[in-house]
Order: structure tokens, then C-alpha cells, then sequence
């Protein structure tokens, strides 16, 4: 009787348990049935060291003969395209490579799924409260400084013909299949109108509304953040009339239209900078038609508002615009009075 050859053992690294362990297979990579499970479920244990230094794999620079001569340059016949897709069909990658593929897990509730602390209350004691109200006081917000600086994506980008087009299209399939919008047949109900819309409507309510806005708008706090806050600048045709008085008189006249100057709750578009108290209104035809709206200031009474503190205003209709050389001889006029 012969002596049987020893077959030759392989020193492997197991994918699952980071053991390393002596086979006769070559292509064996896990320790034990324990361990595959484990990996198929992503569940990689924390003293997985993975490869060490210096470790070179059984695989380096060799190619698989089956992908190398049978398939290259070749296409998988759809009948093995169906099998491997029915094989892989339930079966889900480990979370380490999920993430290197950029799927990376959403933090949104899903449908159904109910928050843990839904309608209970005092969860938290007063005291904890006030630790976490003080572990807050001094950190810096995250978007402090930003102001400016962030900018949306699509910021001066205007969507395509093409784009514009297949979307009216999705939309309007949507609502020939049976679409309804989610307030079709709904009315306002009495109890509102009684509560809220009446309410509304009566003098005394009115009256209270109006005094509050006056109030408002006489204080100079206010104008200050209304002013900040709405960054306002001129329509076209004020900067038309912003060339023309930079052509006829420069240096006399600024733009404080952005709500940058203000006399007793009324806002002048332009005012003389070089000493002399004199204002230039500026009237749009359709906004200051009186017949359209009754209650709109009159240009008279605004002349009168201003002339309490001394100030002469000059009113321009956004219909004398067409004719430049002639406004110009009106506000050299006025300028020189």
C-alpha cells in the first residue's frame, strides 16, 4: 500500500469572525456556518481586523478563465439574466456596502409608523429642563454668518421647454385617470364665518385694526427693521426718473423710496440732499386712480401732510414720463422756486 499524499492547507482570513484558519479549499472564506450567517445579515463583528499589513490576496493579478475567454466582449443570453435575477431576488447587501454605493439610510418615519413620545407630556422634569435650557446658552448656531452667502441650486436657472412640457402632460394624465383634488366639494362651514368673517367686518373691529397700524408706523424702531428687513428698490419707472434727475441735477436729489425716510407715517419717493426742503412723488397712473380706488390718498392731501414740516412736493404722474424734455422744465422749475 501506497503512502497518500497530503493534500496542501491554505492559511485564510474568515470574512465573518476575522479568524484565521488552515483549509484544503483555496476558495473558502468563512470559518463556519455562524460566521456566513452573520455576514449575509451584515452583522461584521467589532474585532473583524479585515486584511493586515503586508497581506497580499490569493487572487492578485490573476484573471477567472470563464470571465477572461468564455464572456469577453460577449452578452449574457436573457434566459441566465432571469436566473440570476430570481437568485438575487430578497437577498440585500450588508450595510458597509450599501453605504459605499450611496444608499445611505433615510432618518423619515415611515407610512403607519407611530413616534415612541406621540401625545405624552412631562416626560421631562423641571430640572432636566433647565440643565438642557443652560447646556444651550453660548453655542453658536450653525448658519450664523451665512447670511448671503448660501445660495439655493437652481437660482437663475430656468427650466427647459422640454421639461416644462412633460410635466403639464404628467399633470394632466394624472387627473384625467380619476385625479381628485384633495378639496373638491368642501364649503366653509357657518361656525366659521360666524367666528371669524363677522367678526371681522364690524367698525369697532376696523377702528382697533387701523390704530395699530398708525401706531406702528409711527414708531421709528419699526421703520428701522421694516426698512432692513424688505431691502426695496426702485421699479422702472423710478429708475427712469432717477437718470433724468442724475442728467438734470445731479447730487440734488436721493432715492428714499426703500422706506429709508419717513414723516409721520408717510413715505416720499425722492428727497432734496443739498439743503432745500423740497420732495418729488412719483404717481402711477393705475395705483393712484381715485375712480378705481376711492380711498386712495389724493394728491392734495399729500402735499398737505408734507407742508406741516415745511416741505414742498412736487408730484409727477408716471404719464409725464413720455415726455422727458418737458418734465425737465417742470423740475428745474420746482428746483429753482
Amino acid at each position: 500500500m501506497g503512502v497518500k499524499k497530503r493534500r496542501k492547507e491554505y492559511k485564510v482570513l474568515c470574512k465573518g469572525c476575522g479568524v484565521e484558519f488552515e483549509t484544503i479549499y483555496r476558495e473558502k472564506k468563512f470559518h463556519t456556518k455562524e460566521c456566513y450567517w452573520d455576514f449575509l445579515k451584515g452583522k461584521p463583528l467589532p474585532h473583524n481586523p479585515g486584511f493586515k499589513k503586508n497581506h497580499t490576496p490569493w487572487n492578485k493579478g490573476k484573471e477567472c478563465p470563464q470571465i477572461g475567454i468564455f464572456l469577453k466582449g460577449k452578452k449574457r443570453p436573457e434566459k441566465v439574466k432571469k436566473k440570476i435575477s430570481k437568485t438575487l431576488k430578497g437577498k440585500h447587501n450588508s450595510p458597509k456596502t450599501e453605504f459605499k454605493k450611496g444608499n445611505h439610510p433615510s432618518s423619515e418615519f415611515k407610512k403607519g409608523s407611530i413616534p415612541w413620545n406621540k401625545g405624552k407630556t412631562g416626560l421631562c422634569s423641571e430640572k432636566t429642563l433647565k440643565k438642557m435650557g443652560k447646556s444651550h446658552i453660548g453655542q453658536i448656531p450653525w448658519n450664523k454668518g451665512t447670511k448671503g452667502i448660501m445660495k439655493s441650486w437652481n437660482k437663475g436657472m430656468k427650466m427647459s421647454e422640454d421639461y416644462c412640457r412633460t410635466n403639464s402632460e404628467a399633470q394632466i394624465k394624472k387627473y384625467k385617470k380619476g385625479r381628485i383634488v384633495w378639496n373638491k366639494g368642501e364649503k366653509m362651514g357657518e361656525e366659521h364665518y360666524k367666528n371669524n368673517c363677522d367678526s371681522h367686518n364690524t367698525e369697532e373691529y376696523k377702528k382697533k385694526t387701523s390704530k395699530i397700524h398708525k401706531e406702528k408706523f409711527l414708531n421709528p424702531e419699526f421703520l428701522k427693521k421694516l426698512h432692513k428687513s424688505l431691502n426695496l428698490k426702485p421699479n422702472k419707472k423710478e429708475e427712469i426718473l432717477i437718470e433724468l434727475l442724475d442728467k438734470i441735477l445731479p447730487n440734488e436729489y436721493k432715492y428714499v423710496g426703500d422706506y429709508s425716510f419717513w414723516l409721520e407715517g408717510r413715505n416720499p419717493d425722492f428727497l432734496n440732499v443739498n439743503g432745500q426742503k423740497k420732495l418729488i412723488e412719483l404717481f402711477g397712473d393705475y395705483w393712484h386712480n381715485l375712480e378705481k380706488f376711492p380711498n386712495k390718498e389724493t394728491p392734495e392731501e399729500r402735499i398737505s401732510h408734507f407742508k406741516k414740516y415745511g416741505f414742498d412736493t412736487l408730484i409727477i404722474w408716471e404719464k409725464e414720463l413720455k415726455n422727458v424734455d418737458k418734465l425737465a422744465k417742470k423740475i428745474i422749475g420746482f428746483n429753482g422756486e
